[in-house]
């Protein structure tokens, strides 16, 4: 359990929301680059 004071200063820092907002506009780009591909 050595892993759990970083994993607790992550999620207390701002790091874990630009990981939501990363993982959101990654998902989303894919989504629209699927629907752009299927329109060509």
């Amino acid at each position: 359990m050595r892993y759990f004071p970083i994993l607790q200063e992550l999620f207390e820092s701002d790091t874990v929301i630009f990981l939501i907002i990363g993982i959101a506009v990654s998902v989303f780009a894919g989504l629209r680059l699927k629907t752009i591909g299927s329109i060509l």
